[in-house]
This record gives C-alpha cells, structure tokens and sequence, in this order.
C-alpha cells in the first residue's frame, strides 16, 4: 500500500534499495469478515496487489500472510524500524509487541499506529503504551494523523515513537523494515 511505498522510500535516503529489506506480516486474503469485525479493521489489500506496487522499488520484499498472532512468533525479525498497524484490539496489539519486543535492538525504532484518547474500550494501543516501563523505553506521542466522527464524538489517531532509553541512533550497513499490518486504508 501507500504507506509501505512511502517507508521504503525514506529508506532509500540512507541505503541503496539492494541494501532494504521490507518484510511485511498481513492477513491478505485470509481476512474474514469476522476478525476484521473483531479487529475494528477494514479489508486488507490483495497479497499480489501490495507486491505489485513494492517491487519497482528494489527493495527486497517478503509479505508474510496470516494473522500475526501466528506468524510472528515463527519469523522472529530484527529491523531498524517496526511499524505495528497490524489489529486495533488491544490484544493483538499486545501480541504483536510481545512477538517483535525482543528485536528491538539499540538504535531501532518502533511505531505504534492507533493510539487513541478517548477511544472504545478495548481498542488501540494505549494501555500497552502507558504500562511500559518508561524508564526503559522513550516514548513520543505524534500529534494526531487521523481524525473520525463516531457518535461519541471525534476519535482522534496518534503514533506512538518507542525507543530503548539510552539507545543510540546508529545506521547500520543494511536497513529491515518490519510491518505488522491487517489493512492499510491508503492502499
């Protein structure tokens, strides 16, 4: 999708796209109307539709299919940047971080998507986000990308920056990007 493309392309500001490896963890065409009920979720783009706008960029991209809570565990990736948009429930947020948790390494940085102030219960990733031990990790609230109108008023999107404290912003020879995904409304 749009953002993907647009993450492998600051990428290639610091690395030649040979040097880029873009792995992305998404449901494709295993989404069912169910989870993506469950998950507050929209339809996620067509496994070939995403690698047909990726490729051009010579990046080395791997999609993987199915739900993360799954795939994740088995794949176990270190990258310099994770980007979890993968369920808004709080679970499978929870699950994503404990699966890509121990890859984030000095210098890594990790982008959570949905954090929201006055979401439903049960949906986006604040509980995670203020449990963490913050004097482990830096956190920076993004001012907000997305706003909606639901009928209690206007749910507004943050992201969320993680970094390990005292990690030092360092770049390395190769650039991996991690992209925990169900649905990229860009797409």
């Amino acid at each position: 999708g749009a953002r993907e493309l647009g993450m492998i392309q600051a990428a290639m500001r610091w690395h030649d796209a040979e040097e880029i490896t873009y792995v992305v963890f998404d449901l494709f065409e295993q989404a069912t109307p169910v989870l993506i009920a469950q998950e507050f979720s929209k339809i996620p783009p067509r496994r070939e539709a995403v690698l047909r706008r990726l490729r051009p960029t010579g990046a080395h991209i791997s999609l993987i299919g199915g739900n993360t809570r799954d795939t994740l565990e088995r794949q176990r990736v270190a990258a310099d940047l994770i980007f979890i948009d993968g369920g808004h429930s709080e679970q499978t947020i929870a699950s994503d971080w404990k699966a890509l948790e121990p890859a984030v390494y000095a210098g890594a940085t990790v982008v959570f998507d949905d954090f929201y102030h006055n979401g439903p219960p049960g949906m986006g990733c604040r509980t995670l986000i203020e449990a963490l031990p913050y004097d482990e990790w830096d956190v920076t609230t993004l001012p907000v990308s997305d706003e909606f109108s639901k009928p209690w008023g206007t749910l507004g999107i943050h992201m969320i920056v993680v970094r390990r404290r005292g990690a030092s912003r360092t770049l390395t020879t190769n650039s991996t990007l991690a992209h925990s995904s169900t649905s990229d409304p860009a797409s």
